[in-house]
């Protein structure tokens, strides 16, 4: 399978070395990850007592059942003004001075407490003033229309109850519509009172954003609670609070009300299973599917049931979730694997460049390479990876110099994804942190990643068939302009698709066919490798054994997706590096069989001079 793009002797020794690098970090970050194999089932407090009214049982008697079924922890809100009016726990009067009486004598003392310690002293009665048994008037800060959104602290009663339960406590906190450092950390201490493990935030931000987001990470931390991050969740500030909270940050998933309502139960099921096996989410925030029933309890306990079944099935379990611990990658080890992509990055310029140009490149990523190892860059070295091994796998088997000598479609097929494997571990390599593995950082230009190798092959094998002044003055014909539209829209709709999106934003067909292969194979291979990339290739390597070049250029391109797809694929650090290896494995099984299909389908249409082996 001699070919431009075969690798010589140096090159193949480097990686050898490097890959043995890449393996490594990869082994420790398995046994890393397989610490952690513990996921919160959680439900609010509010879900539990509907659920109580609604089966006729105690809140304790409800909580032992999902406790049974598989909860671990209940999620706590702080109470708001507003929840105390509503509730008739505070009762406002008229007069000339706004008075609002507290009949709860624990519940004023606190409310008393609270104000003090969150807006300071008040004297000026003009807002009004809070009236509590036997005790002195507090005087409101804010008028009770603006006072209300503020948090009023957490039912100490149900805090008890959840804790006697045996069961966990988790507090949600919303971030007030102004808050100076006092009152962020009187807060949190509020929060720790009540013995909760962990807090979570409501609403579109972060307790303390923007300027306040350091200030309650350190109120966290020292309160030695952790830190929910909300998958999904778009709120403003996660990123930085993550960051601030390295080290005591869980990952959360949670289905809205509105998607439950539209939602099977085995989709709600699998989305959790999925949730926790493929992405590190550790704390499942959980609710009723339908509020409609005799027994509310036994759908909940349903639920809850099958979701522990479900992620006991992928080795995890329903039990009280700890925290990602930051972990060291040695320098050594990540200098091996940047100067390996920076070896192949060199040596795959050199094929299109000379003199001058090839020796700044040269220098160029070699530094890059080094300095990434250092802990400078390394998202850009990953990116030059995910640009460069792509790029090569797919042109190592389809630029051929000998066509009277065939291989097979298999061999070559395997020789790359084999390039694009070690590619993949190289750039997982590089990224092999906890700030990736919780989704803090990311891997940079995931489009480009995708785009820019297609783009290099399918250009270089139709400058190689047609030179570039003959290809501009050529006659076009339609089926050559039906095929590129074709080609070209497939691509354009594969990177416009290509992200992270929310399971919501995928249609139903598509989430119907996730689901399927989710049952049937061991790991669901990403659709761009399985449907068009692997398929392409195969195709591509019959149509060069066959001589048939006229089409070799736009498959190739669709080919060479399918490669930057399995590097990309390790670029995902939230997903267990098993599950990325199964994946990617199962995608090459099922993807190569769907190709050998394709090719036996239309063979008959590029009958070249000889017949081809598998």
């Amino acid at each position: 399978m001699k070919s431009k793009f075969s690798p010589p002797l140096w090159l193949l020794v480097v990686l050898v070395i490097t890959s043995v690098a890449a393996g490594w970090i990869a082994l420790t970050r398995h046994r890393y990850e397989a610490r952690n194999k513990a996921v919160h089932f959680a439900v609010e407090i509010s879900e539990a007592r509907w659920v109580s009214a609604a089966s006729k049982l105690t809140l304790t008697e409800t909580l032992a059942r999902l406790k049974k079924a598989g909860v671990t922890a209940v999620v706590l809100p702080e109470e708001t003004f507003d929840d105390l009016l509503g509730s008739g726990r505070l009762v406002a009067s008229h007069g000339d001075t706004p008075r609002f009486y507290c009949g709860d004598s624990a519940l004023g003392r606190r409310l008393a407490i609270l104000i003090q310690q969150r807006f300071g002293a008040v004297s000026d009665r003009r807002y009004g003033v809070l009236l509590r048994p036997s005790q002195k008037p507090t005087t409101l800060p804010l008028p009770m229309a603006d006072l209300k959104p503020y948090g009023a602290g957490f039912n100490s009663e149900y805090a008890e109850i959840i804790k006697k339960a045996g069961l966990s406590l988790i507090v949600r906190v919303a971030n007030p519509p102004s808050g100076s450092s006092a009152m962020l950390r009187s807060m949190v201490k509020d929060a720790a009172a009540t013995g909760a493990e962990g807090i979570i935030f409501s609403g579109d931000q972060v307790l303390g954003w923007h300027a306040g987001v350091e200030t309650v990470a350190d109120s966290l931390r020292a309160s030695k609670m952790w830190y929910g991050s909300v998958e999904f969740g778009n709120q403003v500030g996660d990123t930085t609070m993550s960051e601030r909270m390295l080290g005591s940050t869980l990952r959360v998933h949670s289905i809205t009300s509105a998607e439950l309502l539209r939602m099977p139960e085995t989709t709600i099921v699998d989305r959790f299973v999925r949730a926790a096996a493929e992405r590190n989410i550790r704390v499942f925030y959980l609710r009723s599917a339908s509020p409609a029933g005799d027994l509310p309890i036994d759908r909940l306990s349903q639920i809850v049931a099958e979701v522990a079944n479900g992620v006991r099935g992928e080795g995890l379990d329903a039990k009280r979730a700890r925290p990602l611990e930051p972990f060291e990658i040695p320098g050594a080890a990540t200098v091996a694997v940047g100067l390996g992509i920076a070896a192949v990055s060199i040596w795959l310029a050199s094929k299109f460049l000379r003199g001058i140009a090839l020796f700044a490149i040269g220098i160029a990523f070699l530094a890059v390479g080094v300095s990434a190892g250092l802990g400078y860059g390394e998202k850009y070295v990953a990116l030059l990876g995910a640009l460069s091994f792509p790029t090569w796998a797919t042109l190592c088997v389809l630029w051929r110099e000998d066509e009277t000598k065939s291989n097979g479609l298999l061999l070559p097929f395997l020789v790359a994804c084999g390039i694009s494997f070690v590619g993949g571990l190289h750039v997982a390599g590089m990224l092999t942190a906890l700030p990736f593995m919780l989704k803090v950082e990311q891997f940079v230009g995931v489009k480009a990643a995708h785009a820019i190798p297609p783009l290099i092959v399918g250009t270089a094998l139709l400058l190689r068939a047609t030179p570039a002044r003959d290809a501009m003055i050529g006659v076009v014909r339609w089926l050559h302009l039906t095929v590129f539209a074709a080609v070209s829209a497939a691509l354009l709709f594969v990177l416009i698709r290509t992200g992270n999106d929310a399971p919501s934003s995928v249609g139903s067909f598509e989430l119907w066919l996730r689901n399927m292969m989710d049952a049937w194979l061991p790991e669901r291979p990403r659709t761009k490798e399985l449907f068009v990339g692997h398929p392409a290739l195969i195709l591509s390597v019959g149509l060069l054994q066959n001589g048939a070049r006229a089409f070799l250029p736009l498959t190739a391109l669709l080919a060479a997706l399918g490669q930057a797809s399995v590097v990309n694929t390790f670029c995902h650090l939230h997903t267990p590096i098993e599950v990325t290896v199964v994946r990617v494995a199962t995608g090459v099984v099922t993807g190569g069989i769907l190709g050998l299909i394709l090719w036996l389908a239309v063979r008959r249409f590029f009958k070249g001079p000889r017949e081809q082996s598998l």
